[in-house]
């Protein structure tokens, strides 16, 4: 056998290995397993599969696995994933205390604190101007509660942030996770409102989601941020859901400890449609069957859908 042809079977080998680790809809099949375990055990099984199928996981997974990793006493693994957030944006204090704190080891502190902060290098131009809109947003939501004339200029400011950002992703492309780091809900706090505005609600089927579902292929989005917006623009919209991920916790609060969280119940704010279908849905954007997600989420099974576990 040549030497071309032997460089030519290990190019292959690689390309092989290359494709299956960038599999993003089965990185996102497993991530949401992860996220839908009462179990930490079960939990970190599930992150360390969705790991093998991204070489760079988004930071909302990379953010829930450490603490997830943490609460298993698998250190090393909580470092390692701590260090990506690191670089990103994230300090100690943003993981493991501020909302939703969990409890560290001593040691396991003191190894955290011992990591060096790196050079971060964001978009700082696109994270300056668009939170000044995003400020003014919430300014006049805020306000709306007690002067309801506002809301003519909630429109407006929706319909401008629309115009604003759809020219920012024109022209420079969508500011994903690389460029803003842990920024990144800036934008997405954006379109959440955009999607839900009578005069920009055709963008999000027309411009953001077919955008989306390219990024999403590309491993730059999630897919279940996609589904989760699609059926919120239906909620809005159409009284339905197509994914079954629209649904209300009772009891839920700021600081709800895990053993709390467990005990919630939640239920469906309005009904799927076509649910004969939805687990082909689900499978076609990385999505377990939704058994799975009425079984994680202590959601009970709506009339029609049959699944038969495996």
């Amino acid at each position: 056998m040549t030497k071309l042809k032997i460089l030519l079977i290990v190019i292959a080998i690689i390309s092989a290995s290359t494709l299956e680790a960038q599999d993003y809809k089965k990185y996102n099949y497993y991530i949401t397993m992860a996220q839908l375990q009462q179990n930490i055990d079960s939990a970190v099984y599930f992150y360390d599969k969705a790991f093998v199928y991204s070489d760079s996981p988004l930071l909302d997974d990379v953010l829930y696995a450490t603490k997830a990793y943490a609460k298993a006493g698998n250190d090393k693994k909580c470092i390692k994933y701590f260090k990506i957030l690191y670089r990103h944006g994230y300090s100690y204090s943003n993981v493991f205390e501020d909302y939703y704190p969990i409890e560290l080891s001593a040691k396991l502190k003191v190894k955290l604190k011992k990591v060096k902060v790196p050079k971060i290098d964001f978009d700082i131009d696109f994270i300056s101007e668009f939170s000044e809109y995003v400020g003014r947003e919430q300014f006049i939501r805020t306000q709306m509660r007690v002067d309801t004339t506002l809301l003519k200029y909630m429109f407006r400011a929706d319909s401008l942030d629309h115009v604003l950002l759809k020219s920012h992703i024109d022209e420079s492309g969508y500011p994903d996770e690389s460029r803003i780091g842990r920024y990144k809900m800036i934008p997405q706090t954006l379109i959440i409102h955009i999607i839900s505005n009578e005069s920009t609600k055709d963008s999000w089927p027309n411009y953001y989601k077919p955008l989306f579902v390219k990024l999403a292929a590309e491993g730059r989005i999630s897919y279940s941020f996609i589904v989760s917006l699609d059926d919120r623009h239906n909620m809005i919209w159409n009284n339905y859901q197509l994914y079954g991920t629209v649904f209300m916790m009772s009891g839920f609060y700021p600081g709800i400890t895990d053993a709390e969280v467990k005990k919630l119940k939640s239920k469906l704010i309005v009904p799927i449609k076509d649910i004969q279908n939805i687990d082909k849905r689900r499978a076609e954007m990385g999505l377990p069957p939704f058994y799975y997600e009425a079984k994680g989420r202590n959601l009970e099974i709506p009339e029609g859908y049959k699944y038969t576990e495996k």
